[in-house]
């Protein structure tokens, strides 16, 4: 269970720091239009340009995170 609890983990973090890397670059983006994007902007962008995309990869992020941690508590 130890593994398992460290992939969650691991998952939840990645899902919400994506976001979160997203939302700052597009930021920065929109202040400075003449900069030149770089390759994982442009990645993300791909993914995050869906209305919701954002708020699910949040809130998958915050639920794997909790899964990881009532399975280290139980077990």
């Amino acid at each position: 269970m130890e593994i398992l609890f460290y992939i969650l983990l691991v998952l939840g973090i990645v899902a919400i720091m994506d976001s979160l890397a997203y939302i700052i670059a597009e930021n920065r983006y929109k202040k400075n239009p003449e900069s030149e994007k770089s390759y994982r902007f442009e990645l993300l962008d791909v993914v995050f340009r869906h209305k919701y995309a954002k708020t699910i990869y949040i809130v998958a992020g915050v639920i794997l995170i909790a899964a990881a941690f009532v399975i280290r508590i139980n077990f």
